[in-house]
């Protein structure tokens, strides 16, 4: 097989930035449509298979955050509540990596996935740990992003 013409670690790394970007920015938009609700499934499911390649701990850990609020935003428990789960066991191996806004994101997204499995003590055990969290943001655009990730509209 012939080398690629390209670096495919700098190709990986482009991707995953890319992809990841797209996503959250399709999540975050208040009017979807059905077409950009697929969109968004793929391209964070790029992301994470990017990443898988050329990621560390944190990269992955983040990817599956991702993919347990897209599937959230769905309406898809099972999916939702699978990725949460990935997250939340990727950051012990991220260890230091983690940072507040991880925890905040992460969190809540475990509790959108327990919420919609109807879990509900498990989705107010996370709630909990988000609103603990979310004190513990000392950089102020951290604090920007998670303030407006926590306060837009829940049906997005």
């Amino acid at each position: 097989m012939n080398e690629p013409a390209f670096d495919p670690e700098t190709a990986h790394r482009f991707f995953a930035t890319g992809m990841n970007n797209q996503a959250w920015d399709l999540l975050e938009s208040p009017a979807r449509r059905s077409e950009q609700d697929e969109l968004m499934r793929t391209t964070a499911y790029a992301a994470a298979r990017h990443w898988s390649e050329v990621g560390q701990a944190i990269n992955q850990q983040r990817a599956e955050c991702l993919l347990a609020q897209v599937h959230a935003a769905l309406g898809e428990a099972s999916a939702a509540v699978r990725h949460a789960r990935r997250a939340l066991d990727l950051m012990t191996e991220a260890g230091d990596s983690i940072e507040a806004f991880d925890l905040v994101l992460t969190h809540d997204a475990a509790s959108r996935a327990y919420l919609l499995a109807q879990e509900l003590p498990l989705a107010a055990s996370h709630r909990a740990q988000v609103e603990s969290a979310r004190t513990s943001i000392t950089d102020a655009a951290d604090r920007e992003v998670v303030e407006a990730w926590l306060g837009r509209d829940k049906t997005a």
